[in-house]
């Protein structure tokens, strides 16, 4: 049985209240990145390329090339270049020249200026 001091010491925060009213199965993802935007079979050729050249090179040594964006700019082009002229896939690693250049955006992104 519950006596009165004890409704009493019920505190119902807004946080509770907020709870209340939510819907079963709703999501609050309306400000996150949409990674769901991604085409899918996009990411696992650059992430192949990524391992092999982990494999060839270091894991993560892209971020220690120095002059690192005027370099990868290069090979941004270089693969482009050879996509765009019918070659499909690199000839050393035998992965696509635009997994490649995927790849060396993706440092160009995270290079330092």
């Amino acid at each position: 049985m519950i006596d009165a001091k004890t409704l009493a010491d019920v505190r119902v925060t807004p946080d509770d209240a907020q709870r209340a009213f939510r819907k079963v199965g709703e999501k609050h993802d309306a400000n996150k990145l949409r990674f769901d935007l991604v085409p899918p079979g996009t990411l696992g050729p650059i992430v192949q390329v990524l391992a092999y050249g982990a494999k060839k090179y270091t894991e993560n040594g892209w971020m220690e090339v120095p002059d690192a964006r005027r370099r990868y700019y290069a090979a941004t082009i270089r693969h482009l270049t050879a996509w765009w002229e019918g070659e499909e896939l690199d000839p050393e690693s035998g992965l696509p020249h635009l997994a490649h250049a995927g790849a060396n955006l993706m440092f160009l992104l995270g290079a330092p200026r």
